[in-house]
């Protein structure tokens, strides 16, 4: 059975990779408040329960092998709520990129940085552009939800619901069940719903302002949880590590 932790190999099997057909997996998580329904590891236990999927499912022509989750992250938009723990950007950049750096000092020469928190997404894109700078490698950031169909809930769940709503609340329900506070489970409505129709481009699709947790919703949540399943979250995970199970294919096949 092949290896697919990288802690789990000896310092010599590392020589033997095949650059061309191994892809190294980064995944990033976050602990923060995720209102008073979940708790606040869920993007920490998301982008674990799609790697676990993941590993796997992969197929045998692929050497998928993984790092140590890294479960904080830079979550300063919820800083405000206790139990979140953030790092700063400078901080982020710098974990990402050292660990990175001793990646490629194998023969490995791709890497999958696979996020589960959505404020970080824009850093890793940074941090990624800079190791194919100075690596020569192929770097892929991508969010494990990028990939999934828009289909099980209305629109503005998917452009409104972006914390603790419908689809985290499920996937939550899916992976773990006993970490769910049943009874704070509501429809979290974000102040940018409303806010929408008055200012449309400052909260559309075109300019982003800045935001803290608490200018959306003051429980930190936003979106209807109440519609979540666990039906609905077994088929977000499954749909994800599909999608990424994709794009590991692709990594592998794109000549570096």
């Amino acid at each position: 059975m092949p290896i697919h932790h990288w802690e789990n190999l000896n310092t010599f099997a590392f020589k033997d990779l095949d650059p061309q057909r191994t892809v190294a997996i980064m995944t990033m998580g976050s602990i923060e408040q995720h209102g008073p329904h979940l708790p606040v590891g869920v993007d920490a236990m998301l982008v674990r329960g799609v790697l676990h999927g993941i590993l796997k499912r992969v197929p045998d022509d692929i050497t998928a092998i993984a790092l140590p989750v890294l479960p904080i992250g830079k979550a300063i938009e919820h800083e405000n709520f206790d139990g979140t723990l953030s790092l700063s950007t400078e901080t982020v950049m710098a974990l990402w990129r050292e660990i990175a750096a001793s990646v490629f000092r194998t023969p490995v020469r791709k890497l999958l940085m696979l996020n589960s928190h959505g404020g970080q997404s824009d850093v890793a894109r940074i941090v990624a552009r800079d190791l194919r700078a100075h690596y020569k490698a192929l770097v892929v950031p991508v969010n494990w939800w990028t990939y999934k169909a828009k289909t099980l809930y209305q629109d503005t769940e998917y452009t409104h619901g972006l914390h603790g709503g419908a689809e985290e609340t499920a996937l939550m329900l899916h992976l773990h069940p006993d970490l769910v506070n049943h009874r704070e489970i509501k429809n979290f409505v974000p102040v940018s719903l409303e806010q929408s129709q008055q200012y449309p481009m400052l909260y559309g699709c075109g300019a982003k302002q800045a935001w803290m947790a608490e200018d959306l919703h003051p429980q930190g949540a936003t979106g209807d949880a109440t519609i979540a399943t666990q039906e609905d979250g077994q088929k977000l995970c499954e749909e994800a590590v599909e999608s990424m199970i994709a794009l590991l294919q692709e990594m592998v096949a794109y000549q570096i």
